[in-house]
């Protein structure tokens, strides 16, 4: 960035000097303006320290057969089976029990024992086959809350221990606890070289280990049908869990990795698992989420061939095994710092790939043009474009001041600190900012992330040497509106345009339809689909083509600013 250019827009913001004792008011707090995703995390208060599973896996019915023992249950602690009832298309059995329950579990799957003791619980958990490229939505994957969340054929959720004592001398002593827990899974009738993939760590005679319950139920399997390899970069291990048909991947995945952990090395993970699944249903899907331990990437056809969109999504997925699962966040203002945990990953992300020769600045600029046109549309968009421009606008404002300090620094820090075993909320953000930069965010804080005004965008692009330059693009249209249906992972017609393609065509809202195998939604060719219309209680189906039409609409792209430095 030029001196020039910057000195132009510290003198149109005003002379931002240090204040009282080495503290800087953070710059952009005295004009920017707005106000801003997915799910919450479980509060863990203490885990069990000999929890066992053993596990008979039938692969052809897609079923798991558990028989669980968990040890010292203390008195009002609460047992949960998180897909008890709570997933389409999963079917959860309890069988016997002893001591015998009780009481029968709620309808979110909890129960309490009553009594200290140990628990041996059998019960089958079977997830419904679903055809190649199809996936189930989570309703509800946890009794604390999850809704977004994906579940895939093959993922195996246990039991929660959550521990919500009524009397406050167990909770002083569970805090106070040494206990070290290792939950034990014994895994019966597989051949786990081959026919098994788990986030959790496996060992040669069957076992795998999970640290803590939390990362018990938020386990990744997979059974069959994947291609498994195992591989090692730097200090980390990888297992490589890929769909028959996903293409072949180059090592960026270690690339991206290794660049996080030159920052925080003491918080890379030394295993990391990575699934790749493919989505029939369209060529340009992408979809991805971390768990401990691991990275679920969902995408179509195109998209998991084309660099740029892989990459981001990759890069993001990895960075969120820092920033999500082992940085937590506090649940009960878990969608307040939404910005931080996607937007800041997505910033961090995208500069990652920048260094590593992996993107250029053409890709970001045009991520950034679509994450502002998108951002109106729901919050998961706003969580991202919000906390992007914020965290420009920080690195902006530490260059402006000229001094060495980047995010990539404030990572190095958190790492090193003792705030990383916090559980986060924005003030504690706040102030971990504030301590690493010695600049003073709460004015900022207050105005634009905990408040309501608007974050102004254009002057940040502009620092940036951008400009918003409207543009008349087409955008080909089928005239419809489809959702995922979770009861029955289809698409439905949720909307159709009257006197549309889709409309002349004959479809009604309501009707389900299944695409072509790598159907693109984004381009001009015509689509194929299979209708299934249900009318009183039967359903008929049918082929159905319909053409893709070509619509101008006005647009906003991103181009250098020209020299008069004005916003068009």
């Amino acid at each position: 960035m030029k001196c020039a250019r910057m000195g132009a827009f510290r003198g149109a913001w005003g002379d931002w000097s240090p204040h009282t004792k080495n503290k800087k008011m953070f710059p952009y707090a005295k004009k920017i303006q707005y106000a801003f995703a997915i799910m919450a995390l479980a509060t863990w208060c203490r885990t069990a320290d000999a929890d066992t599973y053993d596990i008979k896996v039938d692969i052809p019915a897609g079923s798991l057969h558990i028989a669980a023992h968990l040890d010292d249950i203390s008195e009002g602690e609460k047992i949960c089976l998180p897909a008890f009832g709570q997933r389409f298309g999963e079917h959860f059995y309890i069988g016997a029990s002893q001591p015998p329950l009780v009481q029968a579990p709620d309808t979110t799957g909890c129960f309490q024992p009553g009594q200290m003791h140990a628990l041996d619980l059998s019960y089958t958990l079977t997830m419904d086959v679903l055809p190649h490229g199809r996936f189930w939505t989570a309703s509800n994957l946890s009794p604390v809350h999850a809704d977004g969340w994906m579940a895939w054929p093959g993922e195996a959720l246990f039991i929660e221990r959550n521990t919500e004592h009524t009397h406050k001398q167990d909770k002083k002593h569970i805090q106070t606890s040494k206990k070290t827990n290792i939950t034990q899974i014994t895994v019966q009738n597989i051949d786990t070289q081959k026919d098994v993939a788990s986030t959790l760590e496996s060992h040669p005679n069957g076992t795998y280990i999970a640290q803590t319950p939390f990362e018990l139920t938020r386990s990744f399997w997979t059974f069959g049908q994947t291609r498994v390899r195992h591989q090692k970069t730097a200090d980390t291990a990888w297992t490589l869990s890929s769909a028959p048909d996903w293409p072949p991947t180059p090592t960026e995945y270690a690339q991206i990795l290794d660049e996080y952990a030159r920052w925080m090395p003491t918080k890379t993970p030394a295993r990391v698992t990575l699934f790749l699944f493919t989505a029939d249903f369209d060529a340009d899907y992408r979809h991805g989420f971390a768990r401990p331990g691991g990275v679920i990437l969902q995408m179509g056809k195109r998209a998991a061939t084309s660099p740029t969109p892989r990459r981001i999504l990759l890069a993001h997925e990895l960075f969120h095994l820092y920033n999500g699962e082992s940085l937590k966040f506090d649940p009960q203002k878990y969608k307040e710092t939404s910005w931080f945990r996607e937007g800041m990953t997505q910033y961090l992300a995208l500069a990652s790939l920048m260094r590593l020769g992996l993107l250029n600045s053409t890709h970001v600029s045009q991520w950034m043009a679509s994450s502002l046109e998108s951002a109106p549309a729901h919050d998961e968009s706003r969580a991202y474009a919000l906390g992007y421009f914020i965290s420009l606008a920080i690195d902006q404002q530490w260059r402006l001041h000229r001094t060495a300090l980047s995010l990539q620094g404030f990572w190095t820090f958190l790492s090193h600190s003792p705030r990383w075993h916090t559980l986060h909320t924005n003030a504690s953000l706040r102030d971990a900012l504030a301590e690493y930069s010695a600049f003073d965010f709460s004015a900022f804080f207050d105005m634009y992330i905990d408040g309501t005004k608007k974050l102004p965008v254009d002057d940040i692009l502009r620092l940036a040497g951008l400009c918003r330059v409207p543009v008349t693009q087409f955008q080909f249209t089928l005239g419809l509106e489809v959702e995922l249906d979770p009861k029955s992972a289809r698409l439905l017609v949720k909307n159709i345009l009257p006197g549309g393609l889709a409309d002349q065509s004959g479809l009604k809202i309501g009707d389900w339809i299944i695409p072509a195998k790598d159907t693109s939604w984004l381009d001009d060719s015509t689509k194929n689909f299979t209708v299934i219309r249900t009318n009183h209680d039967k359903n008929s189906s049918w082929s159905l083509k319909i053409p893709a039409a070509a619509l101008p609409r006005k647009a906003l792209v991103l181009s250098p600013c020209k020299t008069d430095g004005k916003i068009y």
